[in-house]
């Protein structure tokens, strides 16, 4: 709560480079004290929010930095995604960025802010938080506090989702996150691998580096095809793609990307990339001069030992039947047989022990959840996506 001695909030939007470094330094102000949380790099952040982004081909955004005697407490975006309103029909605006501190006067200065902008665009209805679309970083997490995040997923405070739902919003959708223990052997899988071999129309095959664009075609075909149907789906563009993966392509292998195979025919994908975030845990946002060369010596000599799971696809045709449920136990066996190219120094002595994190398995896809359970154990954490009629 404030009193008449606490200096007033001024919400602003982005329109100066020093409303830039303010929204830069937004996260650190709230979230500095926490061990757990990883500083999201300034280079990447600044490409996020750049207008050459190609996500800004098919949306709208603003970015408000609320400031209290001139320092930046906190932020929020608000985007009008074209294609989300074409795929939905609901009249619904996004915000995202919903990083705040422990004080209603900022979260609803900023609220209000993201509101009022979405109105004037003719939006009903608001939700989120999207950073910036279902397809990058989605929801709050409400669950599963005490963890370090893995890359490209929300990093959140308890308090947030009160500040919410103070101002009327609700949960319309839960997504779980899973952790796989490497050390689970294969042996524990033996039965499903056995079963696998046993039926000549499910193979595996990896992807093939020397024609990445073809594979990655290929990927977002099975993927805008397999998503089509499920919650919040948007669907993802080649763009998107290159313009995230950006400087990261030449560190691309084999074994970050898998097919499923029924008939000789791709009928899946899992796409896992190294865990970036206890590498830049130190970085505190900075990449240059020196930090980069950090970065990609890390990569280059396989220092990371987590992985995560960043994009997993079945066609439609194989979404049920005994191939389609073969299909998904094929490629998590392919991500555990592949997890030590992947991140080789995982149990090395020294520093936190690698995991596998499953992100954002939506709640009520039961099948889905009841065979990841029993495969890893029960969820870690749970991030809440929220809306309210404006």
């Amino acid at each position: 709560m404030t009193d008449a001695a606490t200096p007033a909030v001024e919400v602003r939007p982005l329109s100066q480079t020093k409303d830039i470094r303010g929204w830069l330094r937004v996260p650190h102000a709230i979230y500095g004290d926490d061990p757990h949380w990883v500083a999201p790099l300034d280079f990447f952040e600044r490409r996020r929010i750049d207008p050459r982004n190609p996500f800004f081909r098919f949306a709208d955004a603003e970015f408000f930095v609320a400031y209290r005697d001139g320092r930046p407490v906190g932020r929020i975006s608000a985007q009008v995604n074209r294609r989300h309103l074409e795929q939905h029909r609901d009249n619904t605006g996004h915000f995202g960025f919903f990083d705040v501190p422990d004080d209603g006067t900022v979260a609803d200065a900023l609220l209000d802010a993201a509101r009022d902008w979405l109105a004037a665009r003719g939006m009903t209805r608001m939700a989120g938080p999207f950073s910036l679309s279902v397809n990058e970083e989605c929801g709050l997490l409400v669950e599963g506090f005490g963890k370090r995040a893995a890359v490209m997923v929300p990093q959140s405070a308890p308090w947030q989702s009160g500040l919410l739902e103070r101002r009327g919003f609700s949960g319309i959708a839960d997504l779980l996150e899973f952790h796989h223990d490497p050390e689970a052997s294969l042996s524990s899988f033996q039965w499903a691998t056995d079963r696998i071999a046993k039926q000549a129309r499910v193979t595996v095959r990896r992807f093939d580096r020397a024609r990445l664009d073809s594979e990655l075609d290929l990927m977002l075909d099975i993927f805008n095809a397999g998503w089509r149907t499920n919650w919040g789906f948007v669907p993802l563009s080649r763009a998107e793609v290159d313009y995230g993966v950006g400087s990261l392509r030449p560190l691309f292998r084999d074994e970050f990307g898998a097919f499923v195979m029924v008939d000789g025919k791709e009928a899946g994908f899992s796409l896992v990339l190294p865990d970036i975030n206890a590498v830049i845990k130190t970085f505190r946002g900075r990449l240059f001069p020196f930090n980069v060369l950090r970065l990609l010596a890390a990569f280059l000599f396989r220092r990371i030992r987590s992985s995560r799971l960043v994009l997993f696809g079945l066609r439609p045709e194989f979404q049920s039947g005994s191939p389609g449920g073969l299909s998904v136990i094929a490629l998590w066996l392919a991500i555990l047989r592949d997890f030590p190219k992947v991140c080789p120094q995982w149990n090395a002595p020294g520093g936190e022990k690698g995991i596998i994190y499953y992100v954002w398995v939506l709640k009520q896809n039961r099948p889905l959840v009841r065979l990841l359970t029993g495969f890893f154990g029960g969820p870690v954490k749970t991030y809440r996506v929220y809306a309210r009629e404006m």
